[in-house]
């Protein structure tokens, strides 16, 4: 069975009365705003209506004054006297009285007229006579004035012009003075647009403080101002503008545009205006008035009608509140009684509270755990009979500070540190501290706070609850002692299985290296005795040839022959060369047996190998220098004495081959001490050549290497078979920094008590 749908809450007063408000606030807001818009229409229409009437007004004023300029120009042509008394001054211009009767012609009809100066030319431009004085030269308008004048024979009115730059613009009115059919002068008149046609543009029909009739024309890329304007007086040169801005009513007019429309003056200020071109000119007429003097008559409509509107809103508000209150009246009568029946409840519940709070305070005095409680200023108002029963104190003695004197003297500090801390954050806090017990002993007790708030959630104060640990802390320190112990015998039997370690992974290091160097020697020695083997059988026929080729080198038709010489060196050389490497060879393959071995002064070996080597010619341009250590006591060592020196002359002349000339060499001497059993002498050798690259360093003592021109690779395998045979070792690095490399042998030192 469906349950009906939930019925839908009623609107509240409140609401009926703000939506009646604001739906009436809103209708009388949008009929003010209706109202007024449509004034605003009608007074731009009426004013639109009235600038259109004057602008044609002044545009047929303005026709007409033109007419009247041609009527009177007729009226001047048909003049037949005037005509005779020109004609017959051109005749004879020595009668002087014909040219004064013309010039009073001229004045009156300046001063009766609205011209400036008035002047009679010939047909060719020439001045016959003027109302005043005439600036020369004449412009070129004149001249073309008088041309076309006296070429069609017709009355012109010309256009606005001036002479120069800062002239006032005029206009003139050419008159062809005609006589039997011709032209015989040309009357032109300087009419004064100030004199008439200005205040007629100028003049407005009705009262207003700031309309404004204007006269424009265009000018090039600009826009002229005629007549003189309303809010710029006492300039002595037209106004002018630029054509750009079109929302400007002149420049509309300049461009040839007719119509009515809103828009900025010259003077940035917004105006309606209408705009009017004047026929058979390039004159255009703009009537305009401010926009603001348009919508004054408005102000006063919105005045009227805001005023009406916040009448009506006021009385509108008024009703509803004075309804509301009403209502209200007796809505609080309602309330009164609800209130009475609420007092009662509340009474019976605050019964049944106590009531509540007194069984729970029973229960707290029995709880089987400590509990305290403090107020909003920390200080402890309530201990539980649990507490006191633990402690053996009474009440009176633990409120407020008085629990602190039983708590340990060491604990005490950071116990009320972590209290305040979480007293004034209002946080939860859990800690461990010892509080004295009721038989004076210190007991481990866990003490956790939380604030807590009262019925209008306010902070209230603090409560806890605290538990006895000792016996888990006593658990605590014993696991403690023997955590301890066994970290201690941990620690000891990983001391000692790392140092057996080292010495396993050291005899490790020992016993590969040693297998190294044994397959290295047996390497060494199959290659030696391969090597034996082919210098026996290589050196019997080796003799032979040198035995053969010395008896034949003496023979007298060779010895005699100078030709012959170089090839006899070069077979001697090479077959020395190849003796000699017989003899590496089977040196590689022979080991230095130990009777050999005798102690030898160091200094004085490394001496002799250097002045042989300085005596061959590999040691041209550079210099050997030796330096020891060997001050007072001679440095002795084992070895043999022919293999040791053969050892450093191949050094020597490796060194030598490698290091550029001017360069030195330098052989040092010395020792790690004279008194250890395994006591080494020391002797490096060191070049300045280019050095060995990385990657084939690791194999310069190796049988047969070398990317030397003309090497057989056995100089260093020989040094490193000797050395190690005279218990030695022999290593080679790269100088750092460059140039060069350096040779290091380490050979035993001679221990007389040994022997």
């Amino acid at each position: 069975m469906q349950s009906p749908p939930p019925a839908k809450k009623p609107w509240s007063d409140s609401a009926r009365l703000f939506l009646a408000i604001f739906v009436f606030i809103t209708l009388v807001i949008f009929g003010s705003y209706s109202l007024i818009q449509q004034q605003k229409q009608l007074l731009l229409t009426q004013k639109y209506e009235e600038i259109s009437t004057i602008a044609d007004l002044k545009t047929s004023q303005i026709v007409q004054w033109r007419k009247e300029r041609f009527a009177e120009g007729a009226s001047i042509r048909a003049n037949a006297m005037m005509a005779r008394r020109i004609n017959d001054y051109i005749a004879d211009k020595s009668k002087k009285i014909i040219l004064q009767e013309c010039k009073l012609w001229l004045s009156s009809l300046v001063d009766l007229g609205e011209y400036s100066n008035g002047i009679i030319f010939s047909p060719d431009g020439e001045i016959i006579t003027s109302d005043s004085a005439v600036p020369l030269p004449l412009s070129q308008h004149y001249q073309k004035l008088v041309s076309e004048a006296a070429k069609d024979q017709e009355l012109i009115l010309s256009n606005f012009h001036r002479d120069n730059d800062i002239g006032a613009y005029n206009i003139n009115l050419a008159i062809p003075i005609m006589q039997a059919g011709r032209c015989i002068a040309v009357l032109v008149l300087d009419i004064d647009p100030a004199k008439r046609l200005y205040p007629l543009v100028k003049s407005w029909p009705t009262a207003s403080s700031s309309a404004e009739t204007l006269l424009v024309m265009r000018e090039g890329d600009s826009v002229l101002f005629l007549n003189s304007l309303r809010y710029r007086t006492n300039t002595t040169t037209p106004f002018q503008i630029p054509l750009t801005n079109h929302a400007v009513p002149a420049v509309r007019a300049a461009l040839g545009k007719e119509g009515s429309f809103e828009g900025i003056d010259y003077r940035n200020t917004r105006v309606i205006a209408t705009t009017r071109i004047i026929p058979g000119t390039r004159w255009g007429i703009v009537t305009k008035i401010d926009v603001n003097e348009v919508m004054a008559p408005l102000l006063k409509t919105t005045l009227m009608v805001s005023f009406a509107g916040v009448v009506l809103i006021f009385t509108e508000i008024l009703g509803i509140f004075l309804l509301g209150t009403r209502k209200k009246a007796e809505m609080l009568r309602k309330m009164v009684t609800i209130e009475q029946q609420h007092n009662l409840e509340l009474k019976k519940s605050e019964n049944n509270l106590i009531q509540s709070r007194d069984y729970h305070m029973k229960l707290l005095e029995i709880f089987p755990s400590l509990i305290w409680r403090s107020d909003s200023n920390a200080r402890c108002d309530y201990f539980n009979q649990t507490w006191l029963a633990f402690t053996g104190r009474s009440l009176a003695q633990e409120l407020d500070d008085g629990w602190m004197d039983g708590v340990h003297p060491e604990d005490l500090e950071r116990c009320v540190t972590i209290y305040r801390e979480a007293f004034n954050s209002q946080h939860a806090f859990n800690m461990e501290y010892r509080l004295r017990f009721n038989d004076g002993s210190y007991h481990w007790i866990n003490d956790h706070g939380c604030p807590y708030y009262d019925l209008n959630d306010d902070f209230a104060g603090y409560i806890g609850s605290c538990y006895d640990i000792t016996v888990q802390k006593n658990a605590e320190s014993e696991l403690q002692g023997i955590h301890a112990h066994l970290e201690q015998q941990i620690t000891e039997r990983t001391a000692d299985l790392s140092e057996i370690n080292s010495l396993l992974r050291q005899e490790i290091a020992e016993r590969e290296t040693l297998e190294q160097r044994l397959l290295n020697a047996k390497r060494l020695e199959a290659i030696g005795q391969i090597a034996g083997g082919v210098a026996h059988e290589v050196r019997n026929p080796l003799n032979a040839i040198l035995t053969i080729t010395e008896a034949l080198f003496r023979e007298k038709e060779i010895a005699s022959n100078p030709e012959l010489e170089p090839f006899i060196q070069h077979i001697r050389t090479q077959v020395n060369r190849l003796a000699h490497l017989m003899n590496d060879l089977l040196d590689l393959g022979r080991t230095i047996p130990a009777a050999s071995l005798q102690p030898l002064p160091l200094t004085q070996v490394c001496c002799e190998a250097l002045d042989l080597w300085k005596s061959t010619g590999a040691s041209e341009n550079k210099h050997g220098i030796l330096t020891s250590d060997d001050d007072d006591k001679p440095i002795l060592v084992l070895a043999d004495g022919l293999k040791l020196q053969q050892v450093f002359f191949n050094l020597l002349e490796n060194a030598g081959s490698h290091t550029p000339d001017s360069r030195r060499i330098m052989v040092r001497l010395t020792h790690d001490g004279l008194d250890s059993a395994r006591a080494m002498a020391v002797i490096q050798v060191i070049d300045q050549g280019t050095g060995i690259p990385e990657e084939k360093i690791s194999h310069v003592f190796e049988p047969f290497y070398t990317d030397r021109k003309g090497g057989t690779g056995l100089g260093l395998a020989l040094v490193k078979h000797f050395i190690e045979n005279m218990g030695g070792t022999v290593q080679i690095w790269n100088n750092s920094p460059p140039p060069g490399c350096t040779v290091e042998i380490c050979i035993p030192l001679y221990q007389e008590e040994s022997h």
